[in-house]
């Protein structure tokens, strides 16, 4: 009985500092989000009142997944939410950047990549122009495994500007300059003297396959040389990304940051479209958390 109750007070001790080394974090999502909460009102009823009219019409995607080890385990869930939810009535092929071995199907395809760091969080990205057959999808989409459609988008929904690359505006940036790569010395940094109004997002990005085959492989080419030189950008390939997005905004159209939304609320009346969730087995009402 007394080793019982002595286990029971451990299991206390030990869920008790867990949640206070998490507590830091959760403050400071609930900080940023209090801080940008005016302008995310901004700048989500402004797009409430744009005209809306579709204007591509894409026949085929080719969606883009990054898991290796336990990451992978996030793929099933990722499939399934994606294909209903996600652009349903298109086409799409999802392409696995994985070291696991799993059975591939006609809609699903393995990217053979290794079980390290610097492949899922920069190398992934030279891989990408090398996929067979890659130029035959019309659209090609990286989408972060822990992101969840929690309603469905259609076409109309998504497709209503003419732009060949999108990219999602970080909501913890709104009021303040994101993490840009500032060293001169990285392939990735931006000029202060250049517009560094809005900050993107690498969870969630794509266009028409060209124009991003173009781009990953001029991602990839700083990418390779920063490494040759020992550097290692500031938010990994988020920061090649948005060096490219500030050096070509007029190609890039600029979702509102509710398209790829994290864990914290959302402003009364404003709807989540795109989320990051930190545990996708809760069964949440993912508008209310």
């Amino acid at each position: 009985m007394a080793s019982k109750s002595l286990r029971e007070k451990l299991m206390r001790v030990k869920w008790i500092k867990k949640l206070l080394r998490a507590l830091p974090t959760l403050l400071r999502l609930h900080i940023k989000y209090f801080e940008n909460r005016k302008y995310t009102i901004r700048i989500l009823k402004k797009e409430e009142r744009k005209e809306k009219k579709q204007m591509q019409f894409p026949k085929s995607i080719a969606i883009l997944f990054v898991g290796t080890g336990i990451y992978f385990n996030y793929f099933g869930e990722f499939y399934e939410n994606i294909k209903r939810n996600f652009l349903p009535e298109i086409p799409k092929k999802f392409f696995v950047f994985t070291d696991k071995d799993f059975k591939e199907n006609e809609d699903v395809e393995r990217v053979k990549i290794p079980d390290e760091k610097i492949y899922a969080i920069l190398r992934y990205l030279g891989d990408i122009p090398k996929i067979k057959n890659l130029k035959n999808f019309e659209y090609v989409i990286k989408m972060d495994a822990d992101l969840v459609v929690p309603e469905p988008i259609s076409s109309a929904e998504f497709f209503y500007h003419n732009k060949p690359l999108f990219g999602v505006r970080h909501p913890y940036f709104l009021c303040r300059q994101g993490s840009f790569e500032i060293s001169p010395k990285s392939k990735a940094a931006v000029s202060p003297r250049e517009d560094l109004s809005e900050y993107i997002q690498c969870c969630f990005w794509g266009g028409k396959t060209n124009y991003v085959v173009k781009m990953v492989k001029e991602m990839y080419k700083n990418i390779k040389i920063d490494l040759n030189n020992g550097i290692i950008a500031r938010i990994f390939d988020e920061s090649y990304l948005n060096k490219y997005f500030i050096s070509n905004k007029p190609l890039f159209y600029v979702y509102p940051p509710n398209y790829a939304y994290p864990d914290v609320p959302i402003p009364e009346k404003l709807k989540k479209k795109i989320l990051h969730v930190t545990n996708k087995r809760f069964k949440v009402n993912y508008q209310k958390k």
